[in-house]
């Protein structure tokens, strides 16, 4: 992956290629003999030559250089697994219904429904920040009212992050 110095320098270097080329194709003069045959093109910088595909080499070549950098930057985001151990207390009758449980700080949703112990296991990948504190939030609805409301049981928490740092782990049980 590139540093954000030399992806702006690249960039910068690739627009000022192209702007150049683009500005010699304009400002290029072209030498007529008496004969009314062209002889020469006067390119600034580049001096006399018998056609302009300098200017338009250029301005290529700053378009590769821009294409070029644009497809090295890598546009994944960093990215921490989590694991979530979740129960149903003892005596409960909600182990057949499914559970919601969403990552902060951006909002992942995994679905899982419990098995007949009343336990369920999540596993998906949330956006590691660095520095950031993570808590979870397990939703499981209850009831649905006759206005069509879903009611929800929750639990939330601080997930623990492992001594690896490359896991979260979350436990909790709905009561």
């Amino acid at each position: 992956m590139l540093s954000a110095l030399t992806y702006l320098l690249a960039m910068i270097g690739g627009i000022a290629a192209v702007v150049g080329g683009v500005i010699f194709l304009f400002k290029q003069k072209t030498v007529v003999t008496q004969e009314g045959q062209v002889t020469d093109i006067d390119i600034p910088f580049l001096g006399k030559v018998r056609s302009n595909y300098p200017s338009i080499i250029v301005a290529f070549i700053g378009a590769a250089v821009m294409i070029f950098t644009v497809s090295r930057v890598d546009p994944t985001v960093p990215t921490i697994d989590l694991s979530a151990d979740v129960g149903v207390a003892e005596g409960s009758r909600r182990s057949g219904l499914p559970v919601i449980i969403a990552a902060v700080p951006q909002q992942y949703l995994g679905l899982t429904t419990l098995d007949e112990t009343g336990k369920g296991k999540f596993d998906f990948t949330v956006e590691k920040t660095p520095g950031t504190a993570y808590n979870v939030v397990v939703l499981q609805p209850v009831e649905v009212t006759e206005d069509g409301i879903t009611r929800y049981q929750s639990i939330h928490g601080p997930a623990q992050v492992t001594e690896d740092q490359k896991h979260l782990i979350f436990t909790g049980v709905l009561r």
